[in-house]
């Protein structure tokens, strides 16, 4: 049997140093990935706020940190079809969505009997999920529609008035119901959609 041959203090110090520098190097290079990575993750959060405000839109009747951009039509497309309004009997608004345009087209019986165009929209959405509705027709007002999750037969929408001291104070939210979904009870007070 042959005797293991036995390593010598030095040699074991020589190997240990070989060793122990390639793992020194290899944690200053993963220290300097991380040092690396620290200071370009706050760059890329100022070029993504960049972009991402490239992408806004200034409105005169936004709320202080509101922020817009336009709205693709899967934000909008769900408002296609007949809408009412339980505390304006006999009006209605339809909505219809031709290439990438929202029009809509108001009915009524007050005054007198009247049907108007249809009245193309540019459609903006806040932030928040707001809906801005800026109709080509300077007639109508900036309208803005609120919507709940989980309830695509209502909304509530409102418009908005922008003071001489630039504040901005919402209206009165009037709820707008499917209707073809949803149902006003007797009391006038009760609602139910599909």
């Amino acid at each position: 049997m042959a005797n293991p041959k036995k390593t010598s203090f030095k040699e074991k110090t020589k190997r240990f140093f070989q060793n122990l520098i390639p793992a020194i190097k290899r944690h200053i290079i993963a220290l300097g990935l991380i040092a690396a990575a620290l200071g370009i993750v706050p760059y890329l959060a100022s070029t993504f706020s960049w972009f991402k405000g490239m992408n806004t839109v200034e409105v005169p009747d936004a709320f202080p940190g509101e922020t817009w951009t336009e709205a693709s039509v899967k934000k909008f497309s769900w408002l296609e079809g007949e809408w009412f309004y339980p505390t304006l009997p006999d009006f209605s608004s339809r909505f219809k969505v031709e290439g990438n345009h929202l029009l809509q087209q108001n009915e009524g019986k007050e005054p007198k009997p009247f049907k108007t165009d249809w009245i193309e929209a540019e459609v903006l959405v806040s932030d928040k999920g707001v809906l801005r509705l800026k109709y080509k027709n300077k007639d109508w007002p900036v309208t803005f529609l609120h919507v709940k999750e989980g309830k695509p037969n209502e909304f509530y929408n409102n418009e908005r008035t922008v003071e001489d001291n630039g504040t901005v104070t919402a209206g009165h939210k009037r709820l707008v119901l499917k209707k073809d979904k949803c149902k006003v009870s007797a009391d006038g007070f009760t609602y139910s959609c599909e």
